[in-house]
């Protein structure tokens, strides 16, 4: 038996989708913080630093 035979489970679709919603709504506060922007920023300049590499 595999590992991910084991803990191989179906969810309901409505419970995918309402855990979706929610992660939307938590990662949008993170994007909306102080923190989340400073975090955005240094991955854009990190971007920027390898395609000039």
């Amino acid at each position: 038996m595999s590992d991910r035979s084991k803990f191989d489970i179906e969810l309901p679709q409505s419970i995918i989708d309402s855990f979706a919603r929610h992660l939307v709504s938590e990662i949008r506060a993170y994007y909306d913080s102080e923190e989340g922007q400073a975090g955005f920023e240094e991955w854009l300049k990190q971007q920027e630093d390898s395609q000039d590499a």
